[in-house]
């Protein structure tokens, strides 16, 4: 671990369920998930034409600090 964190933060991200369509033409979405904790970012990969997506994925980050805020985006 990087001495620049005090610990690991692992966000399972498992699935979506019916998601609002932001492709009117064929009622689908291209979904993915954004987890972001001080200045890192990392992503999942994107499910294509999907409304139901199924990651079953681990995204980890490392913690800066007690107190610094966990954002997660879809």
């Amino acid at each position: 671990m990087d001495s620049q964190y005090i610990g690991l933060l692992k966000v399972a991200v498992i699935r979506g369920t019916n998601l609002v369509a932001t492709n009117f033409m064929n009622n689908s979405t291209d979904p993915y998930v954004v987890v972001s904790l001080g200045n890192q970012t990392v992503k999942t990969r994107t499910v294509k034409r999907n409304l139901n997506p199924e990651w079953d994925d681990e995204l980890t980050v490392g913690v800066p600090s007690p107190t610094a805020q966990l954002k997660v985006n879809w």
